[in-house]
């Protein structure tokens, strides 16, 4: 399987190596077959290829080092960014407004209803688990609903069979649809939400953290 690459290694290397590698080339058919016979008439030097291709190199892993650093350090804002409007009322109910504009509030709704049924899950009763379980199939999986939400058919199969009776609840079975919901809402809904008037509402309010 394909290991992970998080500093970009394995890419920098292969299109650093591939340039490195036409440089190289250039220069050993310009060495023996020197075309034109232009070094062997002083006009020009072959090794001007071997230096080329090491200052490309050298450009590939340093430069993109530093787009990859840049990249990691904005992403980062973004995820406290994001973090923080969950975590205020303010920003909360202002992230809410936008989300009605878009017409995909529905996906903040299961978001909340979702993770705090799974956070909850060891503390209520088995009564309690499947009630809100339900609740929350008939809101936001079940294709009549109002507020139903695309997470796509894989992320369905198992709540839909357990809301079937044909599986028991776990504390796990949303994981995957809530991940997609809020991978949505940070990539999508979120850099919007910056763009617009609530976002600079959220900025100039006195923003205190609450539990939720």
């Amino acid at each position: 399987c394909r290991e992970p690459d998080p500093l970009g290694i394995k890419k920098e290397i292969f299109v650093a190596g591939i340039g490195g590698f036409a440089f190289g080339g250039v220069w050993i058919v310009g060495v023996i077959f020197d075309p034109g016979d232009v070094q062997a008439n002083g006009n020009f030097n072959w090794d001007f290829f071997v230096h080329l291709g090491l200052s490309f190199s050298y450009t590939i892993i340093v430069y993109y080092q530093i787009y990859l650093s840049y990249h990691e350090s904005k992403q980062s804002l973004d995820d406290a960014g994001f973090a923080q409007i969950l975590q205020s009322d303010t920003g909360r109910q202002l992230f809410k407004s936008h989300l009605v504009q878009e017409l995909s509030i529905e996906n903040y709704y299961f978001w909340r209803a979702a993770t705090e049924w799974r956070d909850n899950f060891k503390n209520m009763s088995e009564g309690e688990r499947e009630n809100k379980f339900i609740h929350i199939y008939l809101n936001f999986f079940d294709a009549a609903s109002v507020m139903h939400i695309n997470v796509g058919e894989h992320a369905m199969v198992t709540p839909t069979k357990i809301a079937k009776g044909q599986m028991q609840l776990s504390a796990s079975i949303l994981d995957e649809s809530i991940s997609m919901v809020e991978n949505n809402l940070r990539n999508n809904s979120w850099p919007r939400f910056r763009e617009s008037n609530f976002y600079q509402q959220f900025t100039r309010a006195d923003v205190t953290n609450h539990e939720f």
